[in-house]
């Protein structure tokens, strides 16, 4: 490969260890199969997917239910953005879900797993790697002041409501979704018969 896009080989080590790419701004991206190492230039765009002969990285080469091209890596305005071209949804981290032509994603310095569904219970990993404007990864800051992570207080009624809403998820239950407002309304007023006493 050229024009400032290099081959990273089958088995390169995980780039959940960082990267040595001195490059600000540059983007590694790696599968099973292999990956690339790209500078960051303005509008240049990095296809992934199952048809390893039409993208730059192949990812679920042997699954069908992975589409031909899955995805793009598009760097735009200092920025990598991953986008879902493909049939089936590319998983990000804090279980965020990617459709297809849904809002592109930025992708942060440092390392991001995505997963995408395959047959049956398979997923397919592609690691990115965005490397720091400084030419490095993230640094360390073990003695900085943790930040505060923003909670907003609930009535009583607002938690329950939160908890109905939210169950599956509380239950651990595989893909889990939440309920719809009908089914949420429907269990609470089960639970809250109209002009019944209130649970304490």
């Amino acid at each position: 490969m050229n024009d400032g896009i290099a081959a990273l080989a089958p088995g390169h080590h995980s780039l959940a260890f960082g990267s040595d790419d001195a490059a600000p701004g540059g983007l590694l991206a790696l599968s099973m199969s292999g990956g690339i190492r790209v500078r960051p230039a303005e509008g240049r765009s990095v296809y992934f997917g199952r048809n390893f002969e039409d993208v730059h990285v192949g990812i679920g080469v042997d699954d069908r239910r992975v589409s031909r091209r899955q995805g793009t890596l598009t760097c735009r305005g200092g920025r990598w953005w991953v986008g879902n071209t493909g049939s089936r949804p590319i998983r990000l981290p804090n279980s965020r879900w990617l459709h297809r032509d849904g809002e592109e994603v930025p992708l942060a310095p440092g390392y991001t797993p995505l997963f995408v569904p395959g047959s049956g219970a398979r997923e397919h990993l592609l690691e990115l790697y965005v490397v720091g404007q400084d030419g490095g990864p993230p640094r360390p800051s073990p003695t900085a002041a943790t930040e505060r992570v923003t909670t907003w207080r609930l009535s009583p009624d607002e938690r329950l409501a939160v908890v109905v809403l939210g169950q599956r998820y509380l239950l651990h239950e595989a893909s889990p979704q939440p309920l719809t407002w009908q089914q949420a309304t429907s269990q609470l007023a089960s639970w809250r018969p109209a002009g019944g006493a209130r649970a304490s």
